[in-house]
């Protein structure tokens, strides 16, 4: 039967042998893609999994390789070759537990990349963008509209009119070939945002950094929301307003980052034979 398994502090047990009092707590966390029983850039997630850690006063000490050995067999065990798995830790006192499983998962379909998906906007914010760390409130407010609306993702926009990011996404606009988004220190610093940068850089892309009006987006081509389940994926409309899901540059970074993937899941591949 598939996932039937839960890690929990370096062993594998069985889901019905754990108590679900640790749903109820907070905690740090990261969410990875598994592609081919390879967690997808786990080095990224770590390292940010352990800023995350820092920014509220907590170490995070863990074997790295070991970790990501478990991982791998976690996604084997369960014969879930392709899916989402959280990985999060709790901290009690100076104690902390890491627990990873596999969650629910919703991936674009083939019909969401050709045309795009529609959006819409919550004005909220989060208390500590650049710590990945349960905020219940504006999940809780994100995912109500999204029942309510039937939008893919909701972008939140702050106080000031301001876009940040999606509730589980980060959002880039794009116009005359150059990509904007909003400051770093405004958002969580999303794993497909860094590669996105990463590959813009090598594809001599320009990339502004920029305060967002909700009330201006009009006036760009085009918009992608990147993350871990959608990559990169075109947005259509972001309220009333229409967007060019065909614009070359779309493509252009969709193939890097494919290519970035399938590079990564060879190498892991390589590296635990």
């Amino acid at each position: 039967m598939l996932n039937q398994y839960t890690l929990y502090n370096n062993q594998l047990i069985k889901n019905e042998k754990l108590t679900q009092a640790d749903d109820n707590e907070a905690f740090v966390y990261e969410v990875l893609r598994v592609i081919d029983y390879i967690p997808l850039f786990f080095e990224e997630h770590i390292h940010r999994l352990n800023n995350s850690c820092a920014k509220i006063g907590k170490k995070l000490a863990i074997d790295q390789d070991q970790l990501f050995k478990q991982l791998v067999e976690l996604s084997r065990k369960n014969y879930v070759s392709e899916g989402n798995i959280m990985l999060k830790v709790l901290f009690h006192n100076t104690e902390s537990r890491i627990i990873a499983k596999f969650i629910p998962h919703t991936y674009p379909s083939s019909e969401q990349y050709d045309k795009g998906v529609n959006v819409g906007f919550l004005k909220a914010e989060r208390d500590n963008p650049e710590v990945k760390i349960t905020q219940t409130n504006v999940r809780k407010e994100a995912d109500k509209l999204l029942a309510e609306t039937g939008f893919y993702e909701v972008i939140l926009v702050n106080q000031n009119g301001y876009i940040s990011e999606g509730s589980r996404s980060n959002c880039f606009f794009i116009k005359d070939n150059c990509l904007y988004t909003a400051t770093l220190d405004k958002v969580l610093k999303g794993i497909t945002l860094l590669r996105v940068l990463s590959v813009a850089k090598e594809l001599k892309i320009d990339v502004f950094f920029e305060n967002i009006s909700a009330t201006d987006i009009h006036k760009f081509d085009a918009m992608i929301i990147t993350g871990t389940s959608p990559k990169i994926l075109p947005v259509a409309k972001a309220g009333q307003v229409s967007f060019n899901v065909k614009n070359p540059l779309i493509a252009k970074l969709q193939n890097s980052y494919n290519q970035k993937i399938s590079k990564d899941i060879a190498q892991k591949k390589e590296a635990i034979k």
